[in-house]
């Protein structure tokens, strides 16, 4: 059994249902309701919705063009980790929810990148122009020539990461949902606004820093940067009780 679907049974005994939801192309949520004992089977890849779920347009409706041509086959979900958690809002806390993806990509989707530092820059470049320049305005902060195909940025890391090798999951497919945008805006408007950073100098930064303090695939993948792994072993080691709350034993550090 999943460490997360462990955790949740343990801690949350009062959870009957679980409310798996998956996102489509404009951002609504599309899913079912699942009983407590089926959340093993979603952990398993069991559990399968219409790929044509993930491109319905905002009023709900099937997209003829990709919903007709391959019958509508289905996709397997997969959860996406730490997101296993309880509604605090459920009457009488029987309600837990879990978030899904419908995804091994081939690749082939499009993404825009932006470096932390380019987004802070952004605020700074709104106070050198007057309010109404952007009050009430929406603006995407980056650079349009950082807009990149998935496997492309995957090649950009193993560029910059020596002896690394870029491979596809079986049985991938293209992900129906796809994001491009342009920031010509914010380049027109705040002229002060110049974006430095590049995927290929993120990419080499990241690198520069892993290298700098040692990270190994193991400390990576192990509870110290995984949220549910570590909270597993405070439980297991008596610092956290089943409502993840400290112990005698645990203190408040």
């Amino acid at each position: 059994m999943s460490l997360e679907v462990d955790w949740l049974l343990r801690a949350y005994p009062k959870i009957t249902m679980i409310e798996a939801l998956l996102p489509d192309s404009n951002g609504i949520l599309r899913g079912k309701w699942l009983p407590r004992g089926k959340l093993a089977k979603i952990y398993r890849g069991e559990l399968k919705f219409p790929k044509g779920a993930l491109s319905l347009d905002i009023w709900g409706r099937d997209v003829a063009e990709l919903a007709f041509t391959d019958g509508d086959e289905d996709g397997i979900c997969l959860p996406i980790e730490g997101s296993l958690l309880p509604i605090p809002w459920s009457p009488r806390g029987r309600h837990g929810q879990l978030m899904l993806t419908m995804l091994k990509s081939d690749g082939t989707p499009w993404r825009p990148v932006v470096h932390i530092r380019d987004m802070a820059l952004a605020f700074v470049a709104t106070l050198d122009v007057p309010r109404e320049v952007v009050h009430d305005e929406a603006f995407n902060v980056g650079r349009t020539d950082q807009n990149f195909q998935i496997r492309d940025l995957a090649e950009i890391v193993a560029s910059v990461v020596p002896d690394s090798v870029v491979g596809f999951a079986d049985g991938a497919s293209a992900d129906a949902r796809d994001y491009r945008v342009n920031c010509d805006k914010i380049q027109d408007l705040l002229p002060t606004y110049r974006p430095q950073w590049t995927a290929e100098r993120g990419a080499a930064e990241l690198r520069d820093a892993y290298e700098r303090i040692g990270l190994t695939l193991e400390e990576f993948e192990g509870p110290r940067y995984r949220r549910i792994h570590h909270v597993r072993g405070l439980l297991d080691t008596g610092r956290l009780d089943a409502r993840l709350r400290w112990t005698d034993a645990g203190g408040t550090t």
